[in-house]
């Protein structure tokens, strides 16, 4: 006997919704906006936001900022792998 299939709550309904309405809503927004703005300053208005909101979040939630001791060396070892990114972008007509 087969269990019984798995039903999608509301939450979990919602949730479906919202990612689908995020993503399929991405391409046209981003096409409008890099009309508007160069693709460099579009992607670094992105960054300083996400990196607010993630600290509005974990303020909220009361959670430590701080990068604990055994998760240092791999924010150390990706700094190093994406510190190419800039010149590369810079050499970009």
């Amino acid at each position: 006997m087969s269990p019984a299939p798995a039903r999608l709550g509301r939450t979990g309904l919602l949730l479906l919704v919202g990612i689908a309405l995020g993503w399929g809503l991405n391409w046209p927004i981003m096409k409008h906006v890099l009309t508007r703005l160069p693709p460099l300053s579009f992607r670094s208005f992105c960054l300083v936001a996400g990196g607010l909101g993630v600290l509005l979040l974990a303020r909220r939630a009361r959670q430590p900022i701080t990068i604990p001791a055994h998760w240092r060396r791999c924010a150390k070892t990706r700094g190093c792998s994406t510190r190419w990114h800039w010149p590369t972008i810079r050499s970009l007509p």
